[in-house]
């Protein structure tokens, strides 16, 4: 800590990134997430994740301190110097390394575009299940369907509706709900996917997941996804502690099963990689989508847990790093806020960062390119070197 050398700054940093990276933390927050207003600086996380943004970041302010204490001891000598170049070289390669990918991802063919509405109907848990589908075209809109009648008489061409994971608790099983839900996509004829929960056995906490249902254009549901990374504590409760803490008939439907299969939904203008929630923290989730040739990633979110605290803004910036890591444009649907349209830059669409706790929908054209990201092919190998 008290050493100028350059040498010492370089491990210092590198053991600071490998405990950032290696303690478990319930959300994957560091310093880096805090610069998710800032995509020009955010470029370089396409190399090889977080670990080498996190490297630079302490490496910069180990370094700018060693300046600071030199000139404060009138020491500009060899130390003083080879900070310096240091502090230059990390600005000179993230900024040029940010405009350099910014502007190839701007000049890259436009392969399509998809035109998506996500609707935010910011709804408690309390109400019942067919308050999703209330269609009444008089009243103030705030059911599903009515937020996204909302959107269709404001934007006329839109090619996917996608409603949030939900605040209230949807039996996938339904029959009421999905006569309706079908008896309104084949009306307006555009694929929709919404969040419900199934369970096959209700007395038992073995066959109950979260999924996320692909209605086509005829009305017809085309894919099913369950949720394969659950909220420890939340919707999966380790088994020792079931024993020890539930009773034995006790049937929450907030504990699930994990899905064990990433898919893609095909809509006829995007290959989707569905996402509920929390499972978007999972690189593994979305490199397993990318080699399934995906083209766009779509998060199903809650929120509500959040209420008034920015953690759901500090979700959203994790989704943003994912995004230009990855190199995959992204749209995150939310009950209650901050839901957000994002490109494969990690540049936030202009207007679609949704206030939280409010109603609200939004429609969004989000431009589908061919892009690489060296960490999609070699994932973490920059923290395998620090650890080495």
């Amino acid at each position: 800590f008290n050493s100028y050398r350059i040498i010492d700054a370089l491990y210092l940093a590198s053991i600071f990134t490998v405990l950032s990276m290696t303690i478990p933390t319930l959300f994957t927050f560091n310093m880096g997430t805090c610069l998710y207003n800032y995509p020009l600086l955010l470029q370089v996380v396409d190399i090889s994740g977080i670990s080498l943004l996190l490297w630079l970041i302490i490496l910069m302010n180990i370094s700018l301190k060693n300046i600071i204490l030199l000139l404060w001891h009138k020491k500009v000598k060899r130390d003083f110097l080879q900070n310096s170049l240091v502090v230059l070289f990390i600005t000179f390669f993230v900024v040029g390394y940010g405009l350099w990918q910014l502007h190839i991802n701007l000049t890259k063919e436009i392969k399509d575009e998809i035109t998506i509405a996500t609707v935010q109907p910011n709804m408690g848990a309390r109400l019942p299940q067919l308050s999703m589908v209330r269609d009444n075209k008089i009243s103030t809109p705030y059911s599903h369907i009515e937020l996204t009648r909302k959107a269709l008489v404001e934007n006329k061409e839109i090619d996917l509706i996608v409603w949030p994971e939900g605040g209230l608790l949807v039996d996938c099983d339904n029959q009421v709900l999905l006569k309706k839900l079908k008896t309104f996509i084949k009306e307006i004829s555009i694929p929709l996917m919404y969040q419900c929960n199934q369970c096959t056995n209700i007395d038992s906490l073995k066959n109950c997941y979260n999924q996320s249902h692909y209605i086509g254009r005829t009305g017809k549901v085309e894919a099913i996804y369950n949720k394969q990374n659950l909220l420890p504590l939340f919707e999966n409760i380790p088994k020792s502690l079931k024993e020890t803490f539930i009773e034995k008939k006790f049937h929450n439907e907030f504990l699930f099963e994990k899905g064990k299969n990433t898919q893609l939904f095909y809509h006829p203008t995007a290959r989707i990689i569905p996402a509920i929630c929390y499972d978007v923290h999972s690189t593994k989730l979305i490199r397993k989508g990318l080699k399934l040739k995906g083209q766009l990633l779509i998060i199903q979110s809650n929120d509500r847990i959040f209420k008034q605290s920015p953690i759901g803004l500090f979700d959203t910036a994790i989704n943003i790093i994912s995004a230009i890591s990855f190199r995959i444009p992204m749209v995150k649907s939310s009950n209650s806020g901050y839901g957000v349209f994002l490109s494969s830059s990690g540049e936030i669409i202009e207007g679609s960062l949704t206030p939280p706790n409010e109603r609200h929908v939004s429609v969004n054209t989000l431009e589908l390119r061919d892009t690489f990201s060296f960490y999609r092919e070699y994932g973490d190998w920059f923290y395998w070197l620090l650890l080495i």
